[in-house]
């Protein structure tokens, strides 16, 4: 329903004197007025598109810097997922806030060198930055919100000390000890995380008790179940590694039918704690994690304690260094049907428009997502084969 208002005293429809409301039902017997200006919403039709893609293109200019923040945010969620379901939500949202403020940092500083040739684009990134961030903090302080009581506090917490730290981050870019600022940022988020780790065991515990107390069992096979888990989870890699590059289809179909025959083989853990296709998961996951520390080492923007100690350890230490490496053979293995199927499918949108797209190489952080993502897929495979095998033999 539209009415028009004249506050001089004309009324009508077309009266230029007066203003346009329309008038929407708020569905408890009343009515919402709310103003209505074509000429300024065809405006906003106009301007809106163009105010939000200039901060998006500020924000990708920057090329390989966007690379390393978006690894880093899709290894935080990896690590939520992962931790979350091993301990508690709210130790997985420490180490995600924590990945999380290390994306926003290097992306800032990143913007920030740029902005420094004196291009208008990137004043523009860096504005969209900071509206990113507010949006980003202020969703997981609610997010965190739907945690517990005995963990939504901490969880809020860690959401209002990463706008902090990503606020530090983010207006000493420019600065000429910006490298101190981070170490001293970071220091607050690895307490943040540490105290999120402690809740998180701590209400493992408590669920453990529980379910003890409610006629659950629990024993130190349940522990041992978890630990054989993980170390099945070095066979796909041990095997991958072994077979190499040669036949690289072959090599990959080995590689998910191992996971899927882990998983069932993996003995259960109870129904208290359901970790087993996780903890066979995390080899993988942290073979993949020192591969980006490793290969990234010098491209590092943000500098650490927690960094240079884990850069350091990756580089020297030996067991580490063995994970490593047969995390690199499997990725050599997935690195070309990725590629493969990558350059088919540019080409294929190309010659849509009756064009050709050269080849070109994929990032290893793309490839690392894709490996992860089929080895979940063969452990959720793996489970439910499992499940059906245990119906069957009831």
């Amino acid at each position: 329903m539209w009415i028009d208002v004249d506050w001089f005293g004309d009324t009508g429809l077309f009266d230029l004197g007066g203003d346009i409301w329309q008038l929407t039902p708020d569905g408890m017997g009343g009515f919402i007025a709310t103003p209505f200006d074509p000429i300024g919403d065809l405006a906003a039709g106009f301007l809106m598109p163009i105010i939000m893609a200039l901060p998006i293109i500020g924000m990708v200019m920057v090329g390989a810097p966007l690379v390393i923040a978006l690894a880093a945010a899709l290894l935080g969620l990896l690590a939520y997922l992962l931790v979350g379901s091993l301990l508690h939500p709210i130790a997985g949202f420490g180490l995600f806030s924590t990945c999380l403020v290390y994306a926003l940092g290097t992306l800032s500083w990143a913007i920030c060198d740029m902005f420094e040739t004196h291009n208008p684009i990137f004043l523009f990134g860096y504005i969209g930055l900071a509206a990113l961030v507010l949006i980003v903090w202020v969703g997981l302080g609610s997010f965190a919100e739907g945690f517990d009581d005995a963990s939504g506090f901490p969880g809020v917490i860690v959401a209002v000390g990463g706008l902090i730290v990503s606020a530090i981050l983010f207006f000493t870019a420019s600065g000429e000890s910006r490298a101190t600022y981070s170490v001293y940022a970071f220091r607050i988020m690895h307490y943040l995380v540490l105290a999120c780790l402690a809740v998180g065991v701590l209400m493992r515990i408590v669920e453990l008790v529980r379910s003890k107390g409610n006629g659950g069992t629990f024993s130190v096979g349940a522990l041992a179940g978890c630990g054989i888990a993980f170390a099945l989870g070095l066979i796909p890699l041990v095997v991958t590694a072994l077979l190499g590059t040669s036949n690289a289809i072959v090599t990959c179909c080995v590689f998910v039918v191992l996971y899927v025959a882990v998983v069932v083989l993996a003995p259960s853990v109870g129904a208290s704690v359901k970790a087993s296709p996780v903890w066979a998961l995390m080899p993988l996951f942290l073979g993949s994690c020192l591969y980006l520390v490793a290969e990234s080492a010098s491209g590092v923007l943000i500098r650490t304690d927690v960094a240079d100690a884990l850069i350091a350890a990756v580089l020297e230490n030996p067991l580490l260094a063995s994970l490593r490496h047969m995390t690199a053979s499997v990725l050599a293995a997935f690195s070309g049907p990725v590629t493969n199927v990558c350059n088919a499918l540019a080409d294929f949108i190309a010659g849509l428009f009756d064009h050709s797209w050269p080849d070109f190489p994929v990032a290893s952080c793309v490839v690392i997502a894709v490996m992860l993502a089929v080895a979940c897929g063969a452990l959720m495979l793996g489970a439910t084969l499992r499940s059906s095998l245990a119906k069957q033999a009831k």
